[in-house]
């Protein structure tokens, strides 16, 4: 190591012992910090100087382990800080370097303020400002207290963001303390306007929330912007009970669900963050504030279901039948916002597309008919989805629906796919009220007549051609694309890098593996066969323009939401 360091070699040396056995580590550190205190090394100098060359990982974990065996005074420190966050590539305190500072600035009361005053002079960078106030809290709390509440009435824009955030998330403070840190941050937010009031009610909502008792704190911050109940204050309830709705009271989360209700469009940010606290609160205590403001959401235009992808996997995993019931009120509102969002949770799926079970037995006829209507001419990419909205409906509508929805299901579901649906159906046809049931297999042997008919005109036997002529347009094809295939591995830079070979018979792949000593070893790799279906539509074969037909008249009548 000390030839290394002579060398100018010791970060590689460093590097290079990184991992590695661990009481080796532990020596190597152990030694390093002997060599420093005796001055046979100056590590600060080594690793601290100015350089373009970031330190590699190895490098950062040696300096996360010695720096905290070594003495240092405050010029020192600040020399470290500088240059090794240059070497960072960054404007703040890498992340190795953080227990340490904050350990030596707690070190000793006095430390604090002698770094705040450096800052203020420019002998110390200003990123360390958030740090050095968290250490003066913590050992010079009788001081720093004060001095925070100073800065957040009268700081610049960074200062006062910053003195916001920590009086609301300290832990230590006792109880006095407390009552003067939320007095300034309530204050702060009377005060504030745009986006400078983010930090206060954050860090207020986060006392509320965290601390016991203290929900009227949040209660009243939240009242206070009542009259001005912007984006931003949005933005900071919403980001602030993304991480709290699971330990706040209620009495404080219901009021931030009122303040959220007011969300427009254009406020994604805000959005995101009401994913994550709706998807926590749909099946809990808070379900009814979450549904309604998932119903604001949807009908306000603020977001469309495609973008709330916690909320949507909530739903697609939750009990069935509260899941039924949630899709039931979608497709029984007029709003077409609500049924874009049945297609939304319905994309993406793949071929396990969701069932639902509706109970439409208190639904108006005209209820019933436009559900089924708007299902059949949106939702028939989804043919098990679809089914299982019919079906529901031929169980469950007003009589006179019913047999709207048998003929649905005929046309346009079964016409178009025979598989996914007809599986659905058959399963079906063994449930349910006996209507239901005698519905299901008229329809059935409906699709089969018909079925029978489309095949039976499908093939002209008189029009095929020979067996002969199909073998020899057979190889002329293989023929072709082996010519192909050689051609495009002449021409490719690939294939004089990496050896090819091709196998002709066999279900598996073999290789000879050369280890050392010339020892082979015979590797079998079992070749498996993979693949996917996805039904076509059938009608469309024959009437290329039908589907588009058929959703025009289905959706006649209805508004250009």
């Amino acid at each position: 190591m000390l030839a290394a360091a002579a060398s100018g070699s010791l970060p590689e040396y460093v590097s290079d012992a990184f991992p590695g056995d661990e009481a080796h580590w532990d020596s190597l550190v152990r030694h390093a910090a002997a060599a420093h205190r005796t001055g046979q090394i100056d590590l600060v100098g080594i690793f601290a100087h100015p350089s373009d060359d970031p330190l590699s990982y190895g490098c950062q974990q040696f300096l996360e382990d010695v720096l905290p065996k070594l003495k240092f005074d405050q010029a020192q420190v600040l020399q470290i800080v500088t240059g090794l966050t240059a070497r960072s590539n960054g404007s703040q305190l890498p992340y190795y370097l953080s227990e340490w500072f904050s350990g030596w600035s707690e070190g000793k009361s006095s430390r604090p303020w002698s770094l705040l005053e450096a800052i203020k002079s420019g002998s110390a960078p200003e990123h360390l400002r958030h740090s050095v106030y968290h250490s003066g809290l913590k050992v010079n709390r009788r001081r720093f207290l004060p001095a925070l509440i100073r800065i957040l009435e009268n700081g610049d824009n960074n200062e006062r963001w910053t003195a916001a955030s920590l009086l609301g998330r300290f832990n230590a403070y006792q109880p006095n303390e407390l009552d003067r840190a939320t007095t300034a941050l309530r204050a702060a937010i009377r005060r504030e306007v745009g986006d400078g009031v983010v930090a206060p009610m954050r860090s207020l909502l986060h006392v509320a929330a965290t601390v016991p008792g203290r929900e009227k704190e949040g209660i009243a911050a939240i009242a206070d912007c009542a009259s001005r109940m912007d984006e931003h204050v949005r933005s900071a309830i919403a980001s602030e009970m993304m991480f709290a709705i699971s330990k706040a009271p209620v009495t404080l989360t219901k009021p931030a669900f009122a303040a959220l209700m007011t969300i427009g469009a254009g406020e994604d940010d805000a959005v995101d963050a009401i994913d994550q606290i709706i998807s926590k609160t749909l099946n809990g205590p808070l379900a009814g504030e979450a549904h309604a403001l998932l119903d604001h959401l949807l009908v306000s235009r603020a977001t469309r279901m495609k973008k709330l992808d916690s909320t949507a996997r909530t739903i697609l995993e939750s009990d069935p039948t509260i899941r039924s019931q949630l899709i039931g009120s979608w497709l029984r509102s007029p709003s077409f916002r609500h049924f874009d969002a049945v297609l939304d949770i319905c994309r993406g799926i793949g071929e396990n597309t969701p069932k639902f079970d509706i109970d439409m037995s208190d639904w108006s006829e005209e209820e019933s008919l436009r559900a089924i209507r708007r299902a059949s001419a949106i939702l028939l990419a989804f043919p098990a989805t679809l089914a299982s909205i019919l079906v529901s409906a031929l169980r469950t509508a007003p009589i006179r629906i019913r047999r709207k929805a048998e003929h649905l299901i005929f046309d346009p579901l079964l016409m178009t796919f025979w598989t996914a649906s007809r599986a659905y159906l058959e399963k079906a046809v063994k449930s349910g009220p006996r209507h239901a049931r005698d519905a299901l297999k008229r329809v059935l042997a409906a699709h089969d007549g018909y079925r029978s008919d489309i095949e039976a005109a499908n093939e002209v036997t008189e029009l095929v051609p020979s067996e002969h002529h199909r073998v020899l347009v057979d190889q002329k094809h293989r023929e072709e694309s082996r010519a192909m295939s050689k051609n495009a591995m002449k021409m490719s830079i690939f294939g004089e890098i990496f050896p090819t070979s091709m196998m002709l018979y066999g279900d598996a792949a073999i290789h000879d593996v050369y280890l050392a000593d010339e020892e082979i070893v015979r590797q079998e790799t079992p070749m498996v066969s993979q693949g996917f279906s996805t039904e076509i539509l059938r009608y469309d074969m024959l009437e290329p323009f039908w589907a588009r037909y058929r959703r025009d008249l289905l959706l006649r009548g209805e508004t250009d939401e």
